[in-house]
């Protein structure tokens, strides 16, 4: 990289960085000799050495009754470097706090759906996590066979969990077990979770399924887990309807929740 465009890089014009070229090659300059040498018009110099002198790039002195200009230190250079470094830190930041609610109010207003493919146990920690930062609520087909996975029925029990603490609504619906009672207590017992069962003749998912906002989420374990998220108002909305008509058939399990009389 060339100083010029090292320069340029830090936002100086082609014609300020120019200037200030000229002004390291050939010492202390007037007006009239730093347009010449710098092959810019004269009324341009004056525009590019005002924005030299306020970043501390260059110097302006009188000399013979004319003003005249020359290069400060060039650790100007690198303290304008640093400066925004920091600026670019600090506005990365920033975006990581507002992303989510630019994400979410794009999804809103496009048709075409996000697609995101994730392989592993990783992409299901992504999807948990996405939930917990994203959703109010959270509807679930739950999977016959995710939780036979240690691992996953870790990450599971541990996202149950944090749900609860978060104080997000879940609904879910799970296959019923005809020979060993409705469903698991770990997620029963949770204040913040219903559960309805369907039977297992009518419902045995191979894939979990996760609603939330404008969110889909499908989960299969299989011999490599698949996670897909779809970003969609539309679908979201097309698969809650499909959640709700199959919540107002399902059986209420015999086991209420604790804060239920």
């Amino acid at each position: 990289m060339t100083l010029n465009e090292l320069l340029q890089s830090l936002n100086l014009s082609e014609s300020e960085a120019r200037t200030y070229e000229v002004l390291l090659d050939f010492g202390s300059l007037s007006v009239t000799e730093l347009a010449r040498r710098a092959q810019i018009k004269r009324t341009l110099v004056y525009h590019t050495t005002q924005k030299l002198v306020e970043l501390g790039l260059i110097r302006e002195f009188e000399k013979n009754k004319k003003k005249h200009y020359r290069v400060a230190s060039p650790r100007a250079i690198e303290r304008i470097s640093a400066r925004q470094a920091l600026e670019a830190r600090e506005v990365s930041e920033t975006l990581k706090d507002i992303l989510p609610e630019i994400l979410e109010k794009y999804i809103a207003r496009t048709e075409r759906p996000l697609f995101t493919v994730y392989t592993g146990i990783e992409g299901l920690k992504q999807t948990y996590k996405d939930m917990l930062t994203e959703a109010d609520e959270i509807l679930i087909f739950a999977s016959s066979s995710a939780r036979a996975d240690k691992e996953v029925d870790a990450l599971v029990k541990e996202q149950i969990a944090k749900q609860e603490e978060r104080g997000i609504h879940v609904r879910a619906i799970v296959k019923k077990y005809e020979t060993s009672g409705d469903t698991r207590d770990d997620i029963v017992t949770q204040s913040k979770t219903e559960i309805r069962l369907i039977p297992s003749k009518e419902f045995d998912s191979k894939t979990q399924i996760f609603i939330w906002k404008d969110s889909v989420a499908l989960n299969t374990v299989g011999k490599e887990m698949i996670t897909t998220t779809i970003r969609n108002p539309e679908i979201a909305d097309t698969m809650r309807m499909i959640f709700n008509a199959l919540w107002k058939r399902a059986d209420v399990p015999a086991t209420k929740n604790p804060d239920e009389t």
